[in-house]
């Protein structure tokens, strides 16, 4: 969970870098606001939406291991906030939502 938890962090701040490295290429003119702004911005905000998912998974493992169900679940939901569809995320909720009414905390 660490680990996925690292590698999800590490793409969080590299999209996090690239949304901002695009804005100010916007901002001095080097992109054209009209074409390449846009797309570029999409694909930042795409990797920034996978990595901020992957990240709240990886936290939600991490605390279920942990036996922290609340705030795994916490996580999870967010997970489920970015893609109400994802399988895993929705295959976690359903076991801590369950461990939860086994009486686990």
């Amino acid at each position: 969970a660490v680990r996925s938890y690292v590698a999800s962090e590490e793409r969080f701040d590299a999209a996090s870098k690239a949304i901002d490295e695009i804005a100010a290429a916007v901002a001095r003119r080097r992109l054209d606001p009209g074409t390449e702004g846009p797309a570029a911005l999409d694909a930042a905000r795409k990797r920034l939406r996978d990595g901020s998912l992957q990240l709240d998974l990886a936290l939600a493992h991490y605390y279920a291991g942990t036996r922290q169900l609340h705030q795994a679940r916490a996580y999870v939901n967010r997970a489920l906030a970015i893609d109400p569809e994802h399988p895993g995320a929705n295959d976690l909720r359903q076991s801590i939502t369950d461990e939860i009414l086994r009486g686990g905390r």
